[in-house]
């Protein structure tokens, strides 16, 4: 249970850092970017119910993690954010 709540702790914290830097983008566009992490955000969990309730808890798992492993691979070559008032 500890682990379980430990866990949670930085997921959640993970959550409120991607809402938290949304304002921080561009002021005059703060509601369509808000509007489409939030979009994002519970597309992502039609998709993984879909794919739990067509496979097993160990397929599911394994899915999440190869799209993470994928995405962190990828992530330099995004380019960077201009955050106002913030030299790249």
């Amino acid at each position: 249970m500890a682990l379980a709540m430990f866990s949670a702790y930085f997921a959640q914290a993970g959550f409120g850092e991607t809402y938290g830097i949304v304002p921080l983008m561009k002021k005059e566009i703060t509601g369509k970017n808000s509007g489409n992490v939030g979009a994002y955000r519970n597309f992502g969990g039609v998709v993984y119910l879909t794919i739990f309730s067509l496979t097993d808890a160990p397929t599911l798992f394994e899915t999440i993690g190869t799209i993470g492993i994928k995405r962190n691979q990828k992530a330099p070559l995004l380019p960077t954010m201009m955050v106002k008032g913030k030299k790249n």
